[in-house]
């Protein structure tokens, strides 16, 4: 049986879902504060054009768009204008919001990610870009 959403996108506010967002075709969806945004942010520090997600036949893409504030993936900064591969369990946010948009695959031959042991951090902290209201070490 095929679910009808492909992937499907939990937003959190203040560890409470307030919003789910269905994926259900290969599309691009346009988050920003625009008002013909597909998701809107409703943050003051979003960005108008701020950032899109693809599904397509290869996987999930989130590329931000060149944003004043920032995409991140995991708590750390995506390079702008780059398409970067989010998988099961991976948390977005979009400049400053607190919303977070958790990512839940359908197809159940993914492996979600909390099932998968987390591999040891090697590099030191300080070679990643943490995002400055993300809770990094940096």
């Amino acid at each position: 049986q095929m679910s009808s959403s492909l992937v499907k996108v939990l937003v959190h506010k203040d560890n409470k879902v307030v919003q789910e967002l269905p994926i259900t075709a290969l599309k691009k969806i346009a988050i920003g504060r625009r008002e013909d945004a597909d998701w809107i942010i409703e943050h003051p520090s979003g960005s108008r054009q701020h950032a899109t997600i693809e599904l397509n036949t290869t996987g999930l893409f989130v590329t931000d768009l060149g944003s004043a504030h920032g995409t991140c993936k995991n708590g750390e900064k995506i390079p702008a204008k780059k398409p970067v591969q989010c998988r099961g369990g991976d948390e977005l946010t979009f400049g400053g919001s607190t919303r977070k948009y958790i990512i839940i695959m359908g197809n159940p031959k993914i492996v979600p990610a909390s099932s998968v042991a987390k591999e040891p951090e090697t590099k030191p902290a300080a070679t990643a870009s943490f995002c400055p209201w993300g809770g990094g070490r940096g």
